[in-house]
């Protein structure tokens, strides 16, 4: 790029494209660092892909973990899916985030203090 701005403009043209071709691959090197931050956030949730090994050695046969791991990711999806549908049918197409906003005060307050202290 700056040997095009040198083209262009000169040494103020090689200047100004140098410093914007610099400035252009620190924020894509950025962009870069956060989904991989975000995609190994998501990738070691809990860190429950840790136990999966002591589970299956642990199990009396350790060739039906895969149907127990089928078993676990469906009932997780309908936990969520009817979880979803509850906060959605009560709390309405504008439910706040977190949905507890959109209750009233007091079950807001209650489910708060239980849910603090766990954290």
């Amino acid at each position: 790029m700056a040997d095009a701005g040198e083209i262009l403009l000169g040494r103020f043209g090689r200047e100004l494209l140098g410093t914007a071709q610099l400035v252009f691959l620190i924020f894509i090197m950025g962009s870069h660092i956060l989904t991989f931050t975000v995609m190994m956030n998501t990738l070691t949730k809990h860190a429950g892909h840790v136990a999966f090994f002591g589970f299956i050695s642990e199990m009396e046969t350790p060739t039906d973990y895969p149907k127990t791991l089928y078993l676990l990711q469906a009932t997780d999806t309908t936990m969520y899916t009817v979880t979803a549908l509850v906060i959605y049918r009560y709390g309405g197409k504008d439910v706040s985030s977190p949905a507890l906003g959109s209750t009233s005060p007091l079950v807001s307050k209650i489910a708060y203090g239980i849910a603090i202290p766990t954290v």
